[in-house]
C-alpha cells in the first residue's frame, strides 16, 4: 500500500535525495532557496535511484535552477527526488506534500 508524506528539510553543501517509491503521486514540491543562492530540484523514475543516485536517470523539474520560491506538482509516479544548490553558502529549504 504506498503511503502519504509531508517532508521538510534543508539543503547545505550535498545533494540531498529523497525516496518516494511507495509514495503515491501528485507531490507538491517546493524548493526555497537560501538568500542568495540558486538551487535545483530534479526527480528520478529510475527504480533504485534514492539508494544509487549515481547511475539513476534525472530529470530537471519545469523551473530548472532558481533563485526565488518555488513550487511545483508531479502527477505521475517518482522514485526519487533530488535537491542541489548550485551557488551562494546560505541553507536551502524544500518541502515535499503526496
Amino acid at each position: 500500500m504506498a503511503r502519504q508524506i509531508n517532508v521538510k528539510g534543508y539543503v547545505a553543501g550535498s545533494p540531498v535525495v529523497i525516496n518516494l517509491e511507495a509514495v503515491d503521486p501528485p507531490l507538491t514540491i517546493t524548493l526555497i532557496p537560501g538568500a542568495g543562492n540558486t538551487s535545483r530540484c530534479e526527480y528520478s523514475t529510475t527504480p533504485g535511484a534514492a539508494g544509487d543516485p549515481g547511475t539513476a536517470a534525472w530529470i530537471a523539474w519545469p523551473g530548472d535552477v532558481v533563485s526565488t520560491p518555488t513550487t511545483d506538482v508531479v502527477v505521475g509516479p517518482v522514485s526519487a527526488l533530488r535537491f542541489t544548490r548550485v551557488s551562494g553558502s546560505s541553507q536551502d529549504s524544500y518541502e515535499v506534500l503526496a
